[in-house]
């Protein structure tokens, strides 16, 4: 799946689930979270956050012109939107994701991707250090 699909079913998934009396906290939070980073990263674009609330009471009539606008906020370059997005399909949708329906397919140019749950990373920008230091 696609960064920009992820964290438009993300968003549908979590709207409808935040209105149900049984939704957790966790997913709640999560949700308000996901909206709130799309959000200000929309409130930079003309409309975006319009299209935004208006998913939110319409996903099936505005998914499009959602990802057309994450696509052109270069949402899918957003690491922490994504395992955001990720996490709250992972708790949503636990056997989906249990059989990798929400892994994620990069394309293009990217110099360095981290999934998974307490990873370290460490990265060198620049000359590189001397060798056998």
């Amino acid at each position: 799946m696609d960064p920009v699909t992820l964290i438009a079913a993300a968003l549908a998934a979590g709207a409808a689930a935040s209105l149900q009396e049984s939704a957790t906290d966790a997913v709640r939070s999560l949700y308000a979270g996901l909206k709130a980073q799309v959000a200000r990263l929309f409130a930079r674009r003309p409309g975006g956050e319009l299209i935004l609330t208006r998913h939110e009471e319409q996903p099936d009539v505005w998914r499009g012109p959602l990802e057309t606008e994450l696509t052109a906020a270069d949402a899918a370059k957003d690491v922490e939107l994504v395992r955001k997005a990720q996490e709250l399909m992972t708790l949503l949708l636990p056997e989906e994701a249990e059989a990798g329906r929400f892994q994620i397919t990069v394309a293009g140019d990217v110099q360095g991707l981290v999934q998974g749950n307490s990873n370290q990373v460490s990265m060198t920008f620049g000359q590189q250090p001397p060798s056998g230091s």
